[in-house]
């Protein structure tokens, strides 16, 4: 199988269960255990499924996702290997992700090549990003703040189902990011 369809399997996937890395995530900005800047990070990585303006515009359709569910897989797995210790706590509670997250985040480094490193160095910036007004450290500032998050990425994701074929049928023409995220390494590298 090539790195290309392999990385389509693996976004076919991580798409249909956006749901449940939000929840993820939103358990580990809620977990004491990780520091504040990791946790202001996990919010970042939030705002950005909220975010105008993301790396891969939803105008794209179900490719237009494919972004945020692999900035969200690379959140966590960065907030993992934060913390070791805790990281085994999400293992054996979400096995059905975390067993497959290490291939599948070499598969999207070996399909994407140096847009992935640029990805990861891109990361550390979500801690900055703001929305409606709301940096992503409010929410590990004030925990009150976490319900209106949820809220708001709950009525995003409201509609956010896709018909298993129309998903593998637009995966298919993944080649088309390759230029978008391209263009705005490019850009952010001025």
């Amino acid at each position: 199988m090539s790195h290309k369809e392999e990385f389509v399997e693996f976004l076919a996937r991580s798409i249909n269960e956006l749901q449940q890395d939000v929840k993820i995530l939103f358990e580990m900005l809620d977990d004491a255990e990780f520091n504040d800047n990791i946790r202001t990070r996990v919010a970042g990585a939030l705002l950005y499924l909220l975010a105008p303006g993301d790396l891969v515009p939803d105008s794209f359709g179900a490719l237009g996702h494919a972004d945020d569910s692999l900035v969200l897989r690379m959140s966590m797995a960065a907030t993992l290997r934060s913390n070791e210790e805790r990281a085994g706590h999400y293992r054996d509670r979400y096995p059905e992700v975390f067993e497959t997250m290490d291939r599948d985040l070499e598969v999207a480094r070996a399909y994407l090549g140096d847009i992935y490193p640029w990805l990861e160095d891109w990361l550390e910036k979500l801690e900055a990003l703001e929305y409606k007004g709301k940096r992503a450290s409010v929410f590990v500032e004030e925990v009150e703040e976490g319900s209106w998050l949820y809220d708001e990425i709950n009525e995003a994701m409201l509609d956010l189902e896709f018909d298993d074929d129309e998903l593998s049928r637009e995966l298919r023409r993944i080649d088309r990011i390759l230029p978008v995220l391209r263009e705005k390494m490019e850009v952010s590298r001025r």
